[in-house]
């Protein structure tokens, strides 16, 4: 589900990686790369 929210944040489609960075923090709140993500994506999710 990672690459799906790289490539939402490439294609600036913002809303659909915060829904996709909300249930990957609701999955896994300590996995480094659901931080990097919700660190780069512009709303912070």
């Amino acid at each position: 589900m990672l690459d799906q929210v790289a490539a939402a944040l490439e294609r600036q489609d913002y809303q659909t990686a915060a829904q996709l960075l909300k249930e990957l923090l609701k999955r896994s709140p300590q996995d480094p790369w659901v931080q990097l993500y919700v660190g780069r994506s512009p709303n912070g999710s």
